[in-house]
This record gives C-alpha cells, sequence and structure tokens, in this order.
C-alpha cells in the first residue's frame, strides 16, 4: 500500500510532498517508446538516485553512456566570482577530498582530506611530513611527468617562499624550447646552464 499527501502552507508558503509511510520512497517514470521506466528514485532515508534504484550515498548516479559525459556542470557566468563545483569534506589524512577511479575499480586520483595528492595511488606517501604529489605506486612499471609546451616557450619549475618579487623563484628549473638550454638557479639568479650542444657553464651564460 502507498500513499501521497500534498500540502500547501499559507502563512509560510510552502508546498509539500509527503509520503505516508516512513520507509517509503518517491519514484519518477518517464515513458518513450515502450513502457515507463523509472529515472529517479528518493528513498526514505533522503538518498537520491538516478539511474539506481538503491542510492547508497546521498547523491547517487549511474547510467551507460557511450556517447558523452555522465554529468556536465556549466557556469556560464562571467562575473568576478563566477566559479565552478566546491568540494569539502574532512581535513584527515585517512579520508578523500575528491577521487577518480576507473569503472572496474582501479584507482585513477586522490585528493586527501589532509592536502596531499596521489595519481595512481590512494595512499600518497610525503616523505617529512607538509603537502606534496605522488605519481605512481610499487607495481608501476614506469613513472613519467611531462611539461609540454611550443617550440619557443619555456618550460619552468620554480620553488617560491613568497608571493611577490623574486620570492615566487627563489629556485628554479627552466628549459628554454627556442635554444634547447636547461638553466638551473638558486637565490632567484641563474647558476649553471647546459646549452644545445651539452657544454656545461657554471657561473657563465655563455
Amino acid at each position: 500500500y502507498g500513499g501521497l499527501r500534498i500540502l500547501g502552507g499559507i502563512t509560510d508558503r510552502e508546498c509539500r510532498l509527503q509520503s505516508l509511510y516512513g520507509s517509503s520512497f518517491f519514484t519518477f517514470y518517464t515513458e518513450g517508446t515502450g513502457a515507463a521506466t523509472e529515472k529517479l528514485r528518493i528513498d526514505g532515508s533522503g538518498r537520491v538516485g538516478i539511474g539506481t534504484s538503491s542510492p547508497s550515498s546521498p547523491l547517487h548516479v549511474s547510467a551507460t553512456n557511450n556517447s558523452g559525459w555522465i554529468a556536465q556542470l556549466v557556469n556560464t557566468g562571467t562575473g568576478a566570482d563566477a566559479n565552478g563545483l566546491l568540494v569539502q569534506a574532512s581535513d584527515s589524512s585517512t579520508e578523500y577530498a575528491f577521487k577518480i577511479a576507473q569503472d572496474d575499480g582501479t584507482d585513477l586520483l586522490a585528493v586527501k582530506g589532509d592536502g596531499n595528492v596521489g595519481i595512481g595511488t590512494t595512499s600518497p606517501q610525503i616523505p617529512f611530513g607538509g603537502i606534496g604529489l605522488q605519481l605512481g605506486n610499487t607495481s608501476s612499471s614506469r613513472t613519467t611527468l611531462t611539461f609540454q609546451a611550443g617550440t619557443s616557450a619555456t618550460n619552468s619549475i620554480y620553488f617560491s617562499d613568497g608571493t611577490s618579487g623574486t620570492d615566487r623563484y627563489r629556485g628554479y628549473v627552466e628549459y628554454q624550447h627556442a635554444s634547447d638550454v636547461l638553466t638551473m638557479g638558486t637565490n632567484s639568479t641563474e647558476k649553471l646552464r647546459i646549452d644545445s650542444s651539452g657544454r656545461v657553464g657554471i657561473g657563465t651564460t655563455s
């Protein structure tokens, strides 16, 4: 048995769809060329399922889609506060703020609650503490980090201890693609250079 009550408030301007049984649920169906099929469910605990009749999370979306994205969040705003998606979670290192996995469960990327990021691992190990990034795991046959740019561009890694001036690049490694030169710097100035012929300069740029 089931029941539905529709309530309309006057003073609080409330419109309510209310199930008459505490363990019941709401389902929404659509009908195409065949029989109507369930598309959305709100269970007795308030969990919402789209494409599933057994939601296991507050929002559970499941679909077989071979021609596009399963979900899109589009903000067409152009203002100063036209943001995208905000995810907030526990600050514990054992919890996830964000996680991506393949459909077979293979982990791809994890952002832990303490800010550490793992690619290919859900347990990034950062020596000496702090916040860091780990690529791969002990089962990885090869781990690669690639910086790509145009033929006349420069790839850089900066070591910063401030937000302005030379504090933004107290130490650095740069590759200049136009001249195929690799440079390294400390105290915000170049200290070592390897040119395209393999010649090494320490304290000289030529």
